[in-house]
């Protein structure tokens, strides 16, 4: 007698209890002949990947009208980023807590290097003005950063020494370091 898997619908020969094709154990195979039951549709592998693709294509679809229709009908003007930029001048002095060795130095502002200074002397100091420029909104006109000074070697080992302020356009800050 010729039984199918609960799981899958294949036909399982009536003396084994694994399907050969999904691999289900069960001794609860159902016992009716191919003859006495026709075969039920196979559900396609594919299905979800179908659907998947048709919702991904109609998104991009929705997604291609909205900007069409945007750029067709739009009366507002395209913002000019370029026109968003600002500056400050920012002054830091750096001096070296090291007693023994020099150290070298870089200076960081919103974690980019903008200064470095090799073998700064033990109680010396190196000072610089940078001509920050910077992206904001125009409504704000201002924008918080963090300068950052950092020392390498020396008596002391790395040190690090940080501040956080609020940069409004054409102003001057002098800050100083500890490191």
């Amino acid at each position: 007698m010729v039984r199918r898997c609960e799981k899958c619908g294949n036909i399982i020969q009536s003396d084994q209890y694994y399907c050969q094709y999904c691999g289900t154990y069960s001794s609860n195979l159902s016992s009716e002949s191919i003859s006495n039951k026709s075969n039920p549709p196979k559900k396609s592998k594919y299905t979800i990947v179908k659907i998947v693709f048709t919702v991904v294509v109609m998104i991009f679809s929705v997604g291609v009208a909205l900007n069409y229709n945007n750029e067709s009908h739009n009366t507002f003007e395209r913002i000019d980023f370029s026109s968003m930029e600002d500056h400050a001048y920012i002054a830091w002095k750096v001096v070296s807590s090291h007693s023994i060795y020099n150290v070298d130095v870089v200076v960081l502002v919103d974690g980019k290097q903008v200064f470095s200074y090799e073998k700064l002397k033990p109680g010396y100091y190196c000072y610089n003005t940078q001509y920050y420029t910077y992206k904001f909104l125009k409504v704000l006109g201002s924008k918080t950063i963090e300068i950052k000074a950092m020392s390498f070697g020396g008596s002391l080992g790395s040190q690090t020494s940080s501040k956080t302020i609020t940069v409004y356009s054409g102003e001057y800050y002098d800050l100083t370091f500890y490191v």
